[in-house]
């Protein structure tokens, strides 16, 4: 029992101190969101003094608040606007792996997290390599039966993690935390690989009639 007892104990202090890294991650969040929702409302009334050029609307209030899923904070960066011309020009994103410069300057720009992972995901793979590919290339749990599917490229997926550790500390998380909140990346991937296989099933589904009539 005492064995029993000193476990329950244990437990119970580590679901105390998740409870309180969550409490400091939300905090955080809401800190840095209501500095970036007065910086975009101040650069708004700027921008609307300075030209008459039409710009495209600013993300909503709503759109910028999702504690939920994207629970760290977020970061202002420059606009895709400023990437090269060119359009053949690509950026080294780390360990020789390059990608385009414009597609990395418009990833950068994104305001949430899980935008910001899953466009990098097709930034690195064209959406055609990413068919039937999944994460680490386990099996289902749901699915047994089904043959596993070819894992992404380990050392690529692990430079989009450093690439997400980066904005990560950019953004002001503490070192503590960030272990914690580089597990949302897995998360993200495997969502928008669940995606992809949806769209290509939904596209599949679509072109069986027409086959049919012809």
């Amino acid at each position: 029992m005492d064995r029993k007892s000193k476990k329950i104990e244990q437990l119970q202090n580590k679901n105390n101190t998740l409870e309180k890294e969550a409490m400091e991650l939300r905090r955080l969040n809401v800190r840095l969101q209501e500095k970036i929702l007065t910086a975009l409302d101040e650069g708004k009334g700027n921008s609307r003094a300075a030209c008459s050029i039409k710009s495209k609307p600013e993300h909503s209030r709503m759109e910028l608040i999702d504690i939920d899923m994207d629970v760290i904070p977020r970061e202002t960066t420059p606009p895709p606007d400023d990437c090269p011309r060119k359009e053949n020009a690509t950026v080294d994103i780390g360990s020789g792996l390059r990608i385009n410069s414009c597609a990395w300057s418009h990833i950068q720009g994104h305001q949430k997290d899980s935008l910001f992972v899953k466009d990098l995901l097709l930034g690195i793979w064209p959406k055609e390599q990413l068919k039937n590919r999944s994460l680490q290339g386990k099996r289902c749990p749901r699915f047994p039966d089904r043959p596993a599917k070819t894992p992404l490229t380990p050392w690529k997926v692990e430079v989009m993690r450093d690439c997400y550790r980066r904005r990560l500390q950019r953004q002001g998380i503490p070192e503590n935390l960030v272990p914690a909140a580089l597990k949302q990346l897995n998360h993200f991937v495997v969502e928008k690989l669940a995606d992809l296989e949806r769209m290509a099933k939904r596209e599949k589904d679509n072109l069986k009639p027409q086959e049919s009539c012809e």
